[in-house]
Order: structure tokens, then C-alpha cells, then sequence
């Protein structure tokens, strides 16, 4: 057998050695969390924003989204707790999926709001 081509299987032989031992400890991992109850392994990410309209500065309707622009204050809710920040100049984009009535509403709430600032 040539120099080369020992060299060769013995890198083959190394790669082969290490995927399996990868491949072990995989799988061992996974029968080990298999004994954990779900309850006790918590992933949730689970984030939620608020924005909350300070200052409007203009609104307008599209065809399927209305445009808010404003300053605003974003409130984040998580697992840690609720934190605050802001105010900062923001465009909101809402889709316009909410009933006739409830987006009337919203209208004649920024232009009242505006007309005050204004």
C-alpha cells in the first residue's frame, strides 16, 4: 500500500471515528431530556409589544393597511417582566382586517387627536 493512500484511509478512519462518536452523544442526550417531564423544560419565547400612541402626527388609509405615524412609547412584556421604552418617532402599520365600524372609530379618534395637537 502506497504512503498516500494509507494517509488517506487513516483521515477516513479518523472522520469516521468522530461522526459516530457525535452521533452517540446525540443520541444519548436524547434518551437522557426523554426522562424529563415536558412541564419542567419551559422554552417559551413568548414576547409581547404594546405601542402606545403619545403624539399622532398623521394618519392615512391605504387599500389594505392604515398608516400611523407618531411618537410612541413601547411597552415589552416577557417572562422577565414588563419594561418600557421611548418615546420615539415610529410609523405603525395596521391591516385594515377589523370591522367598518371599529376602524371609523379609530379614524375619528386620530383626527380628534391630531386636531388638538395641531
Amino acid at each position: 500500500m502506497s504512503e498516500r493512500k494509507k494517509k488517506t484511509s487513516i483521515q477516513w478512519g479518523k472522520w469516521a471515528l468522530k461522526s459516530t462518536v457525535s452521533y452517540a452523544v446525540f443520541i444519548l442526550m436524547g434518551l437522557l431530556l426523554s426522562f424529563v417531564p415536558a412541564g419542567q423544560i419551559d422554552m417559551d419565547e413568548r414576547v409581547e409589544f404594546t405601542f402606545i400612541l403619545l403624539q399622532p402626527e398623521s394618519c392615512r388609509v391605504g387599500k389594505r393597511i392604515i398608516r400611523i405615524r407618531g411618537r410612541f412609547i413601547k411597552e415589552t412584556k416577557d417572562v422577565h417582566g414588563i419594561s418600557k421604552k421611548g418615546p420615539f418617532s415610529k410609523t405603525l402599520r395596521l391591516p385594515r382586517t377589523f370591522p367598518a365600524e371599529q376602524e371609523q372609530a379609530l379614524l375619528r379618534f386620530l383626527q380628534n387627536a391630531m386636531t388638538q395637537v395641531g
